[in-house]
C-alpha cells in the first residue's frame, strides 16, 4: 500500500484534524487474506483511495497525503459505500453499475477528510470523508503524486527520470473484476 514518490522525497501522513483534500488515485490492491477470518483462508478483494491534502508539510513544503484501504463492497454498511457517498452524495442511490472506470472518475473530487490519531499515537487514520466546504478553493491533483496508468497495449515502456520501466498489463477485462 505504498505511494509512488520521487527518490529523495519524504512522504509523511497528514496530522489529525479536518483537511480539505482531493482524490489523487483509486487503486485495486487485489485479493488478500481477511485479517478477521479465524482460519486465515478467506480471501477478500481490497481497494484503496488516496488523497492529497491542501495542508502543506512545513518541513518539506509538499502537501500531506492520506490513504485508506477498503474491502471492495458497496453494501450500505460497508466503509467504501460511506466514503464514496461522502465524495459524491446520492450517487450510489441511482442503481448505476460501478465499474473500475466509474471509480477512477472519483479522481479529482474534492472533499473534507477527518483524520484521527491512533490510541498509541503511531498512526493516523481517515475516519470520515465528507463533501468539501463550499467556501474552500477547488483543488487539483499536483505533480507530487504519479498515478499508475495502464496503456492499451499489453506492454509499455515508460521513461521516468532517465530510468526505463517496463510495465506488463494483466490480461483481464472489466467482466473479470467482481464489482
Amino acid at each position: 500500500m505504498g505511494f509512488c514518490i520521487k527518490v529523495g522525497s519524504r512522504r509523511t501522513d497528514a496530522p489529525a484534524g479536518k483537511h480539505h483534500a482531493v482524490v489523487v488515485d483509486f487503486v485495486d490492491l487485489g485479493m488478500s487474506l481477511n485479517p478477521y477470518d479465524k482460519k486465515g483462508k478467506e480471501l477478500i478483494h481490497k481497494v484503496e483511495l488516496r488523497w492529497e491534502c491542501a495542508t502543506m508539510n512545513p518541513w518539506t513544503g509538499q502537501p500531506f497525503f492520506a490513504s485508506k484501504a477498503y474491502k471492495l463492497s458497496l453494501d450500505v454498511a460497508a466503509a467504501l459505500y460511506k466514503d464514496v457517498d461522502g465524495l459524491e452524495p446520492g450517487a450510489l442511490q441511482s442503481g448505476e453499475e460501478w465499474t473500475p472506470a466509474r471509480f477512477n472518475a472519483l479522481v479529482g473530487r474534492n472533499c473534507t477528510l477527518t483524520i484521527i490519531e491512533s490510541a498509541n499515537g503511531q498512526f493516523f487514520n481517515v475516519s470520515e470523508v465528507s463533501p468539501p466546504d463550499p467556501a474552500a478553493p477547488v483543488l487539483q491533483p499536483s505533480a507530487n503524486y504519479r498515478r499508475q496508468k495502464w496503456a492499451d497495449s499489453t506492454t509499455t515502456t515508460t521513461t521516468t527520470d532517465n530510468n526505463d520501466l517496463a510495465v506488463t498489463k494483466p490480461d483481464i477485462t472489466d467482466e473479470d473484476i467482481p464489482f
